[in-house]
């Protein structure tokens, strides 16, 4: 008498044992897919055996070998019964390396890492730049104009009124006399003239800057 016993056949896919051992094991999928900095998208295209979403030759296979080497299971393994499940594709299409169409996890991969090296140089450069345009602006001597006297003038009085304008930041000195400026720089000062020449020293300078002078002659004929 023979005994035939049923023989129970392993129907397992890849897509079974990467989800079964993640529920398993109770681990969030969009943890994963973060941790890896892979779409989420493959990973559940993966999952649910939807094989033909996943990227092609490559890109696919190295997915689902960070996929498995994560959930401690042997990559080789399951990368082996991926390419048993998938033998029905074209070969071509399998193995093309050169794609034309480029997934968009290689961009999400790849294009980060550029962009954030250039963040990185453009906001090093922006604060360079800054910095020394700062510096330079701290330490120039600030702009003075003055209305009046005109240059070498001679007059008749024997008083004077002097009148300019300066940057908000700046303090003005009249022959090293501190004088009050208003909200928008300008300034004025009367001041005693004697006989003969007068020489009429005007300062402007800001706290850490060079000083702007300005020398006016006055005769009083």
């Amino acid at each position: 008498m023979i005994d035939f016993q049923e023989k129970k056949i392993n129907t397992e896919t890849a897509a079974d044992r990467v989800r079964n051992t993640r529920i398993a094991r109770k681990l969030d999928i969009q943890k994963i897919a973060q941790i890896l900095k892979i779409n989420i998208k493959y990973l559940k295209a993966l999952e649910n055996g939807h094989y033909n979403n996943l990227p092609k030759g490559l890109y696919g296979k190295s997915f689902i070998r960070e996929y498995a080497a994560y959930l401690k299971l042997n990559p080789n393994e399951i990368v082996k019964m991926y390419e048993v499940e998938t033998e029905g594709r074209k070969s071509s299409v399998q193995d093309d390396l050169f794609s034309k169409k480029v997934p968009k996890s290689f961009y999400f991969l790849t294009i980060p890492k550029i962009v954030k090296n250039f963040l990185i140089i453009f906001s090093v450069t922006t604060v360079l730049f800054y910095l020394g345009f700062y510096i330079k602006n701290l330490l120039n001597p600030p702009s003075l104009v003055i209305y009046n006297p005109e240059k070498d003038a001679i007059i008749k009085e024997h008083t004077l009124e002097i009148r300019g304008k300066t940057e908000l930041e700046a303090e003005i000195s009249i022959n090293d006399e501190t004088i009050l400026t208003d909200t928008t720089g300008n300034f004025q000062k009367t001041i005693n003239l004697s006989n003969g020449v007068n020489i009429i020293s005007i300062i402007a300078k800001k706290k850490y800057s060079k000083e702007n002078k300005i020398i006016r002659k006055i005769i009083i004929e």
